[in-house]
């Protein structure tokens, strides 16, 4: 009789009925559609009830994919009915400006519930934050600041310089000389890490690029290898060049490399690898040297060739494997160029600043100086630096009027350095 009783009881315990209401959310706090500044704090509050008992509380700020934008605040209760009262901190500075959500979610053990806030987030401002020079001579490569018109010392490295690039989303800036690749801090005034490797040419970098999302360095090195740094000096990838073969001037465009390849100086090539593979896609035969490629569009990209005394722009086509000829430029010689998109392609050459409208193939010129030998354009204020032996330009794409700074140094490079 005795079991017959502890097995009824069991029975009936074991029915008890399961909690199937979820805890109620209520958010007082912030408004929907309430606007905010990167950074900010948000103060949430309102309360989370159950007919039971609340074991905790999550509030946390997400983005449009629902992915975290700050800190989870977890809060621990044994209540039925719990308020909250809490500051959270959006401070990534790299945030985009668009619909953010904050979440708070309630659960009393078996249930959780989530209810949601939309606010509107306007992303931290893009600022040009500093503009550096670099100069190279007695195998030494010389950094200078420009500070309001004249130029401040920064710092120098060993060896001659080749390529420079600044990584505004992580604050630094790569000095690449033929002795040494320099990841350096101009905050901090010091080196974060450096990279070399062993090889039998003068040359040691022999191109770099940033990628399109600012978070990794693309260097050519003359190894015949293009290899992918993170902001810590991790590589991250590497594609190969074929036996006998080595690396010029180079693009990346999504997961696609297009890059000259050489065996001669007579037998070139532009070929398109599978960027994290490393594999060949495909390949064209090139006659002339490429003096400069640069993104067109997510298949195509513009290259120029220096054809004895003439220039070349032409188009090459990845989805087609063919490339075509849209303008050649008689008794002219290029240095560098830049693409600015829904505008045209701009680039210096012995004649001065030319401007190239792909759509309409016609072609400009901007400024007459026989001098200028590198360009950069400064997207957030749409203006071009330009570099002659010891001037830097400054050419206003919206009004068309210039001014210049003089220094007294061999100038190399220039760098535009952002606030992220």
């Amino acid at each position: 009789m005795r079991w017959f009783i502890i097995g009824l009881l069991m029975l009936v315990l074991g029915c008890k009925k399961r909690d199937e209401i979820p805890p109620s959310i209520t958010i007082v706090n912030p408004f929907a559609m309430s606007q905010f500044q990167i950074p900010f704090q948000v103060n949430v509050t309102g309360n989370a009830q159950d007919e039971n008992s609340i074991e905790w509380i999550k509030i946390v700020v997400l983005n449009d994919a629902l992915a975290p934008s700050s800190q989870e605040i977890l809060i621990d209760a044994n209540e039925n009915s719990m308020e909250f009262n809490e500051w959270l901190s959006v401070d990534n500075i790299h945030l985009n400006s668009g619909a953010y959500f904050v979440k708070v979610s309630a659960s009393d053990g078996e249930n959780i519930h989530s209810s949601y806030i939309e606010i509107n987030v306007l992303e931290y401002p893009l600022v040009l934050k500093d503009i550096y020079l670099i100069s190279s001579n007695n195998n030494q490569t010389n950094l200078f600041k420009i500070d309001s018109n004249s130029l401040e010392f920064v710092n120098q490295f060993d060896g001659q310089f080749q390529v420079a690039n600044a990584i505004s989303k992580h604050q630094y800036l790569f000095i690449g000389t033929d002795q040494l690749g320099n990841a350096f801090d101009p905050n901090l005034n010091q080196n974060i890490w450096n990279w070399s490797f062993t090889t039998f040419l003068s040359t040691y970098f022999n191109d770099s690029e940033m990628s399109e999302s600012g978070d990794v360095l693309h260097l050519c090195c003359s190894d015949g290898v293009v290899r992918s740094f993170t902001e810590n000096g991790t590589i991250s990838n590497t594609v190969y060049s074929s036996s006998q073969e080595y690396f010029d001037d180079f693009l990346i465009v999504d997961n696609y490399l297009f890059v000259e390849a050489y065996s001669s100086l007579l037998v070139r090539y532009l070929i398109v690898y599978f960027l994290e593979s490393g594999i060949e896609m495909q390949r064209i035969s090139l006659i002339n040297n490429i003096i400069d490629i640069v993104k067109y569009n997510s298949h195509q990209c513009l290259f120029l060739e220096q054809v004895q005394s003439d220039i070349e722009i032409k188009m090459y086509d990845r989805n087609s494997n063919l490339s075509w000829t849209l303008n050649t430029i008689n008794n002219d010689s290029i240095h560098d160029a830049e693409y600015v998109l829904n505008r045209g392609l701009y680039f210096v050459s012995d004649v001065g600043l030319r401007f190239y409208n792909v759509e309409n193939n016609v072609m400009s010129t901007l400024i007459l100086n026989d001098e200028f030998k590198k360009i950069k354009y400064d997207e957030l204020n749409e203006e071009f630096y330009l570099l002659t032996n010891d001037e830097v330009w400054l050419y206003s794409l919206s009004t068309g009027q210039y001014q210049t700074i003089s220094t007294s140094i061999d100038l190399k490079d220039l760098l535009l350095f952002y606030n992220k």
